[in-house]
């Protein structure tokens, strides 16, 4: 088996000339035109026509990018978990290819190859039929996780691929595979995450600093305590390479986003080289786990080219939405009630209940300010705000408001949030789960 890297958590892993290609996110852009690749990503369509299968881990745009997907051969066939709701599975039908749903950790044959898809927190829907996971409790949140994990072998070569599983939620899960998988040829660790956490909150900078090493730190731990449960031969760091684009490249520094070279120096300090040995490859190159060489040498990123690149280049783009027209105020408040009863249900279904008001700017000095425990929602003036002692304040393109309000899936307050496209304060600076779950069902 070999394994080519391409950018991000794309790679293809090959077995007796049977190609499946995982998570293809290769036309720069995603999230509204938010996140881009560096080194930059030549993306040749055709050379992708040999593909046999592809795996999409999750619906997060960095693995489920339909720019990319619109580009490939319709024939072949798509690999998702079998979750219990189908907007993923008619999402990925809808750009016209077939989505074949694999039962949680049932090890299916391809032909030639093998693969396993398994939740990250080993949800089984047969059991719960809950997007959110079977430890869903509305207040404590044992998961609301939408990753997954895939393990692809050959009967004898074991590749365990960790896409974004969060290591709080994933670790017993890998514990699991680890059981059923004893001997793993090559783990595809994440060293990195997409959370816009410190970079898009209104912290003091000093905070802010602090904050994003901790979150740094966190991401390159979980890479290790990875490892350390999948004990494999060889390891590849991979699954974070982005930066932002637009009028968000300066929120890159406090981004607490380990570069590649960060993380893969990292690893070599702390995991024993011996025991488990780390590779890391460049752009379209591979490596043979028969061989156990790479195709080639790896040349660690460009710093100065790296910064002069996001600065030049990618900070003059604009975002998807800002090639619209603004809308009408009436048009965004139109849309308020009903996202309201939606909010409001999800709220009463979890029974929670809350002091603190989320606000979300509008127009001018304007705040759509809702109620977190059944008081209903109104407008008020910006002012009004320095007399609250809680609140969530969230502020947005408007273009991109509307967009999220009317109720698209693809237009929603995660992807927006993932993106980096919202602005965020809280009061206090704590992170109160359940409220932004609700949020995320304030839409038509």
């Amino acid at each position: 088996m070999k394994v080519t890297y391409l950018q991000n958590a794309a790679v293809i892993i090959e077995n007796l000339g049977e190609k499946i290609l995982c998570d293809p996110w290769l036309v720069d852009g995603c999230y509204y035109g938010s996140w881009h690749h560096y080194p930059k990503f030549d993306f040749e369509p055709k050379e992708f026509d040999d593909i046999d299968y592809i795996y999409i881990s999750h619906i997060h745009l960095d693995h489920f990018d339909i720019k990319t997907l619109q580009q490939l051969k319709k024939d072949i066939p798509v690999f998702i978990h079998e979750f219990p709701h189908k907007y993923f599975k008619h999402s990925i039908e809808e750009l016209g290819f077939k989505v074949e749903e694999i039962p949680n950790n049932k090890r299916t044959n391809l032909g030639k190859t093998w693969i396993n898809i398994i939740a990250a927190d080993n949800c089984n829907p047969e059991i719960c039929s809950r997007v959110f996971g079977c430890n869903f409790d509305f207040n404590k949140f044992g998961t609301n996780q939408i990753d997954t994990f895939s393990v692809i072998d050959n009967n004898d070569q074991v590749i365990v691929n960790t896409n974004d599983c969060p290591y709080e939620i994933g670790q017993s899960t890998a514990k699991l595979i680890k059981e059923q998988y004893p001997k793993i040829d090559l783990l595809l660790a994440g060293y990195s995450g997409a959370s816009d956490y410190p970079c898009s909150f209104d912290l003091e900078i000093s905070e802010k600093e602090k904050e994003a090493k901790n979150k740094k730190d966190k991401r390159l731990q979980d890479a290790v305590d990875y490892i350390q449960i999948f004990d494999p031969k060889h390891y590849m760091p991979f699954a974070g390479r982005y930066v932002l684009g637009g009028k968000l490249t300066s929120l890159m520094k406090h981004k607490g986003e380990p570069t590649l070279d960060e993380g893969f120096n990292y690893l070599l300090e702390n995991i024993n080289q011996e025991k488990n040995k780390g590779i890391v490859l460049n752009i379209k190159s591979y490596f043979d786990l028969d061989t156990k060489q790479t195709s080639a040498p790896y040349i660690p990123e460009n710093i100065q080219e790296r910064e002069h690149y996001i600065q030049n280049v990618l900070s003059k783009l604009k975002f998807d939405y800002e090639e619209e027209p603004y809308p009408k105020l009436k048009s965004i408040l139109d849309l308020i009630p009903k996202a309201y009863e939606n909010f409001e249900r999800r709220r009463q279904m979890i029974n929670y209940s809350t002091d603190t008001n989320l606000l979300i700017k509008l127009e001018n000095d304007e705040l759509l300010s809702i109620s977190g425990n059944g008081g209903g929602y109104k407008i008020i003036n910006a002012s009004q705000m320095n007399n609250m002692k809680k609140y969530l304040y969230l502020s947005l393109d408007l273009r991109l408001l509307l967009k999220i309000l009317q109720g698209e899936l693809k237009d929603h307050w995660v992807n927006a949030s993932i993106g980096c496209h919202i602005s965020w304060k809280r009061v206090p600076n704590i992170y109160d789960r359940s409220l932004v779950y609700c949020l995320y069902f304030f839409h038509n």
